[in-house]
Parts: structure tokens; sequence; C-alpha cells
């Protein structure tokens, strides 16, 4: 423990020299050895008043002490490089402290819903996206900036998109979050999807049904000539091969699906007399010419007649 001199010879720091050799006497003839022949510690205390006193009474010497608590430029010393082994300690430990609060940190991500057109999500499309970034990490202030992203063609309906990078900022370096967005698909009047197929109704007359021929029908990719043939059934599919969604993911390497129609015929809904005649009139003449599956569901029909008797 460092011993205070000034305590010791009873005097203020601010004490001169002739104050010192004062104090210095004064307490010298008190505890002198010869003056306590009976006291044990006289003598060590009479070695410190020596010790304090050549120590400030020296110029040199006791500005280190006032400095350093000490005299000796040995005991200067490692005083010296223990002050700075703790000022180097409390630098590395605040260093480290500030190095945690600025450890770089991930923006956060950002997910967003976009609703799609079936036609636009079956082509691909662009839609510009206004996103968040902030200014500073401490900032509360938020600035918008707008992105134009690439819908991919066959985009399904609930299908989550990412975008790298597009997030939230990060923070001292780190890392910018990542763009979400969930897809929906509007629902359309007539396509549909069934896998990488797009059905679509096909209506028919009555005439298309029995003659077939060629009908302009719409796809994905713009209106196409489809082929029926000649007695087609209501119920049935017809198909534009390729004309329907781009595979994707595992299956990109095959072909795109179909443009599939499903026949309908079409009638209206409320016939007027001159129609339901010319029905009448087209049903005669080709009774004679219906198929046999007609006259097996006739047959089905009596049949169950019978054994309803």
């Amino acid at each position: 423990m460092t011993v205070n001199y000034y305590k010791l010879l009873s005097v203020p720091r601010s004490a001169s020299a002739e104050d010192l050799k004062k104090a210095w006497r004064r307490e010298a003839l008190r505890f002198h050895p010869d003056q306590n022949p009976d006291d044990p510690v006289a003598e060590e205390r009479f070695k410190r008043l020596n010790e304090a006193y050549n120590t400030l009474i020296d110029p040199s010497r006791r500005r280190l002490y006032d400095l350093y608590g000490t005299g000796d430029i040995r005991q200067v010393r490692h005083v010296r490089m223990r002050r700075e082994s703790a000022v180097f300690s409390f630098i590395r430990t605040a260093a480290s402290a500030a190095q945690q609060r600025m450890r770089a940190e991930s923006g956060d991500d950002i997910r967003l819903t976009s609703t799609i057109p079936f036609v636009d999500a079956a082509r691909g499309c662009v839609r510009v996206f206004e996103l968040p970034r902030r200014k500073t990490p401490n900032s509360e202030h938020t600035v918008m900036r707008r992105l134009e992203f690439t819908i991919p063609a066959g985009v399904m309906d609930g299908q989550r998109l990412r975008w790298r990078g597009e997030g939230g900022p990060g923070i001292y370096g780190g890392r910018h979050g990542d763009l979400y967005v969930r897809v929906r698909v509007e629902a359309h009047p007539f396509f549909s999807r069934s896998g990488y197929d797009v059905v679509c109704p096909l209506p028919l007359t009555l005439l298309e049904l029995t003659r077939g021929g060629s009908v302009q029908v719409p796809t994905i990719r713009g209106p196409a000539t489809l082929a029926v043939p000649a007695g087609v059934e209501v119920g049935s599919e017809l198909r534009i091969a390729g004309a329907g969604l781009p595979r994707r993911g595992a299956d990109a390497q095959g072909a795109a699906g179909d443009a599939v129609f499903r026949v309908t015929m079409d009638l209206p809904r409320v016939p007027d007399e001159a129609q339901i005649a010319a029905l009448g009139a087209a049903d005669e003449l080709l009774r004679d010419r219906r198929d046999s599956r007609r006259a097996a569901f006739e047959a089905l029909v009596a049949e169950c007649d019978h054994d309803a008797d």
C-alpha cells in the first residue's frame, strides 16, 4: 500500500522546502529510536520519516511521487506499466462492448401478397412494388423505393416467390433481408388450371357436334384453330399440344402443358317455337342413324321399368 508522505510529515501537499525541514525535525525528534528505546515500531517509523523527507525535499522525486505515489524511478516504471495495462484493458473491454453493440445484423425479410389475373400469371408479367428502405439503422424515417420484379410464367396460386437481398437493409455491414411475394391468381371466367394444362369449355352447336370442322379457340398464347372431329361427344376433351403452361422446377426440361377444351353443347336457354320445331325435325331425321349406345340405353330403361313391376 502506498504511504502518504505528506500525512506522515503532517504537512499539506503545498508545503515548501522550509516547511518540510521543520516538519521533519519535529517528527524525527519525536520518533527517534534513542528517544523511544521501549517502542518496537519507533525505528521503522523513523525510517519512513527519512524516506518521506528525502523524497519530498528533492523536486524531481517529489514530482514523481505526486504523479505515481513513489519517488523511486524503478517503482515508477512498474506503476506506469500497471497503469498502461489497466488503460489497455479498459480500451479492449470498451472496444469489445462497442463491437458487440455494432455487430453486423441482417435486415428484416419483407413479405407481400400480389394478386394477378389468370392470363398474366400464365404468361408471366412485371409488377412494381413500393418497398421501405431505412436511411440509417437508428432512424425512424423510412424512404420508399420502387422496384420492378418479373413474375415468372406459369406461377401457381399460393406460390411464394423469393428475391434475395431485396428486403430490409442490414446494419453495420449485415446483409439485406429478402423479399417474399405470395401470389394469388384471380379466377378466370373460362380458363382453369389442371397441372400444366389450361382447361377451357368449348361450346359447340348441334351441327358442329355432328358434322365437325375447324373452330377458332382462345389459348393463353392467343387465338388458335382447333380441329373438331365429326360426331364428337359432349364431355369429351380436345387438345392443342404445347399450348398450356410452361413447366417449372424439376419438370422444366419437359414440354409445356396442353390447351384442353371440354366439349359442351351450345343450346338456347329458353328456345322459341321455331327453334323447338327445328330441333324436332333434326331429331326425327337422325332417329334412325343413332348409334347402338342409344339403343342400349333405351333397352336399359325398359329393363328397369320391367324390374320395377
